[in-house]
């Protein structure tokens, strides 16, 4: 009866060391390369306008832009296009020719042999509708298609918004 307890229980630490056995492993390395997008708004934008109260509208937002890629400290560029869904709350009052947005974005980016598709995050603040000026804090995560498949792309901009210049990485798994 002894022997087939310690069997037993000797069973289930091995079955329980091959269920933790993949917890302890290492995590995947991966190789993180700096880039810089550039966006260039092309038109046409369509927006449906949604007023919540006075103070508040919410709006959607379809867009058109061309994307100039760099990779690394490669001075070649790579060129496409991206069509941009964006879901916005406009808050108006906060200062005289002013509004604050609060956006999520969902992008589709397109390069020769692939892409990126993915979602942005963005915080519009001090917007001055006769000066045409405001500042942006966004945060965009990007999975890779096609020729960037298994890539990922993290990109921020935080400061002022007047032109659409995004830094971050791209992370590669290492072969």
């Amino acid at each position: 009866m002894k022997k087939i307890a310690v069997a037993v229980l000797a069973l289930a630490f091995l079955m329980l060391a091959m269920l933790a056995a993949p917890v302890f492993a290492a995590p995947p390395t991966e190789t993180k390369v700096p880039v810089t997008l550039k966006w260039t708004n092309v038109g046409p934008t369509t927006t449906v306008i949604r007023d919540v109260n006075g103070n508040v509208s919410h709006r959607i937002m379809t867009q058109n832009w061309a994307v100039k890629l760099f990779i690394g400290d490669s001075e070649t560029l790579i060129e496409g296009t991206a069509f941009g869904e964006r879901q916005t709350l406009y808050i108006y009052g906060r200062k005289l020719n002013g509004v604050d947005q609060i956006a999520n974005d969902h992008y589709v980016i397109s390069f020769p042999g692939g892409g990126f598709e993915g979602n942005t995050h963005i915080t519009i603040t001090d917007w001055d509708s006769v000066l045409k000026t405001y500042n942006v804090k966004l945060h965009a995560v990007f999975h890779g298609t096609g020729e960037f498949e298994g890539q990922t792309l993290n990109a921020w901009q935080n400061g002022p918004g007047t032109t659409p210049l995004w830094e971050g990485y791209l992370s590669k798994p290492e072969s």
